[in-house]
């Protein structure tokens, strides 16, 4: 590829990030990269040579080796967004006085990672997108997970896809279709849902597109162009999810991982490490480790200390590596059992008092997990040792992981 602009690699990442968060005017770009006109010159030029496309691919591509692609659920909405200067595939915006607007329509995997985009005017119903936006992924679709395991691809979206034409289409492409029923004229209202029959799968495109409007460049299309603007959203896509980037960080703990799938990392390890025996913690075990026998509050002795933990005091407002907080560690040496992330428990989560015998640690069971410890996201209350967490083990957030323990042998037993 020829890089038009820069050649170093640094210099490119921290380009893209300017780009992101402005247009190319002058009072935006540092002197070091010129003038706003040759910046936006030589946007045009990267954008002759296909460039951003190429960006985009080559960050998904790296997201699936080091991640894998969660192909087993896509999801698919839009968003509608200002073009107060009118242009292509712009149309009155009907949640904002008939004003001039375009919408993104995006295809996301399981964890919110973008696949694919198309635009059209803010007017235009969702579902006469969804062909194009199916048709257009960045990367080849796969049958396979990164481990060369068959996977069943399952399609989400709301009711406004809810149309024959769409059905159809997914169903040619071997998805799975689950798209909420979009009631018709006529039909008797039906009964209400009582309970969660599923767990929650379309909230991770609602938080992608969030990410997404944090750059101005996105936020507001002031490009005519449809080309220049389709550059802007491929623009970001390296920084947007950084949960996901943030697996990738020397030191830092896992993030954005399901309870099953720390559930797995468990076995592999098992696997490939005969004659011991990792899992995740039960819920009691983790208080141990974090309460030792006084029933402290926090791992510590005393008060809530901002310079021990990684809560929302602190302000960091992202994960820091493990032993950046070394006088948070508890009695017996754990660090980080207060904030940073959420750690995933192998407990159900049933009422106290503990009991191991009541199947609150069946690894089978369908309920809720429970959670400990707090993160970067939660203020110091949420942090304290005896705080408990529930969420349904499919549910990944970018301030949840999980913590290995290991089983020996009780002390005397013949090895």
């Amino acid at each position: 590829m020829r890089w038009l602009f820069c050649n170093s690699h640094h210099t490119r990442k921290k380009v893209f990030f300017i780009a992101c968060q402005a247009t190319f005017e002058k009072p935006w770009i540092p002197a070091e990269f010129g003038s706003g006109s040759t910046c936006h010159r030589r946007f045009q030029e990267w954008q002759a040579f296909g460039v951003f496309e190429q960006v985009w691919a080559d960050q998904v591509r790296t997201y699936d080796q080091k991640c894998g692609i969660a192909w087993n659920w896509q999801i698919l909405d839009s968003a509608i967004i200002p073009a107060p200067l009118g242009g292509a595939k712009t149309g009155k915006n009907p949640t904002d006085r008939a004003k001039s607007g375009s919408k993104r329509h995006v295809l996301v995997d399981r964890r919110g990672v973008p696949l694919a985009l198309t635009l059209s005017g803010a007017n235009t119903p969702d579902y006469q997108c969804a062909e194009a936006t199916l048709f257009n992924l960045v990367v080849r679709r796969s049958w396979r997970d990164r481990l060369g395991h068959l996977v069943v691809r399952h399609f989400c979206a709301d009711k406004g896809y809810d149309y024959d034409e769409v059905h159809r289409v997914a169903r040619r492409l071997g998805y799975r279709v689950h798209i909420a029923h979009r009631r018709r004229r006529g039909e008797p209202e039906p009964p209400p849902v009582t309970g969660r029959r599923h767990p929650a799968r379309r909230w991770v495109i609602e938080r992608t597109n969030s990410w997404h409007n944090r750059f101005r460049a996105l936020k507001i299309r002031w490009e005519k162009k449809l080309r220049i603007t389709k550059r802007w959203f491929i623009l970001p896509v390296r920084s947007s999810p950084h949960d996901f980037w943030d697996r990738l960080l020397d030191n830092h703990p896992v993030v954005s991982v399901t309870w099953h799938e720390a559930v797995a990392y468990c076995n592999w390890l098992n696997k490939t490490n005969p004659g011991r025996a990792f899992r995740l913690p039960t819920e009691a075990e983790w208080e141990r480790a974090a309460r030792h026998t006084d029933g402290r509050e926090y791992p510590w002795e005393g008060e809530f200390d901002s310079e021990k933990a990684n809560t929302a005091e602190s302000k960091i407002g992202r994960t820091t590596a493990v032993g950046l907080f070394p006088r948070g560690a508890s009695e017996c040496g754990a660090l980080d059992l207060a904030g940073n992330v959420w750690e995933w428990c192998t407990s159900l989560y049933k009422e106290y008092p503990y009991n191991a015998t009541d199947g609150r640690e069946d690894l089978n069971g369908v309920d809720t997990r429970v959670l400990r410890g707090g993160s970067w996201f939660i203020h110091s209350g949420g942090a304290r040792c005896a705080v408990r967490a529930l969420l349904h083990p499919h549910n990944p957030y970018n301030n949840f992981g999980f913590r290995v323990a290991e089983s020996f042998p009780a002390l005397g037993s013949a090895s």
